[in-house]
């Protein structure tokens, strides 16, 4: 059994639909020893939405949106995310 631990950040949520731009993940044994990890990079094809929410007047992007725009789109790593969600070794946190 592996645990897999993961987060998504999205550009925006206009319209109530998330558009993702970073896939974070950790998968790790049951001990705890890391086995991957990886923060795969997304081009939204959205704008990005960085004047905050709520309190927050302002977000900070992990990487220059440059590096976001020159990755693949979502569906590049559709089974990669697929697989790793679905793996049955897998449990997601």
């Amino acid at each position: 059994m592996n645990y897999l631990f993961f987060d998504i950040e999205c550009a925006n949520c206009d319209g109530g639909n998330g558009k993702i731009c970073s896939f974070g993940y950790v998968l790790t044994d049951t001990d705890f020893n890391v086995l991957e990890y990886k923060d795969l990079l997304i081009d939204p094809k959205a704008k990005f939405k960085l004047n905050g929410y709520g309190k927050k007047t302002y977000i900070e992007l992990a990487y220059p949106e440059e590096v976001f725009r020159a990755s693949p789109p979502f569906p590049y790593y559709t089974e990669k995310i697929r697989s790793l969600l679905c793996d049955e070794n897998n449990l997601v946190f």
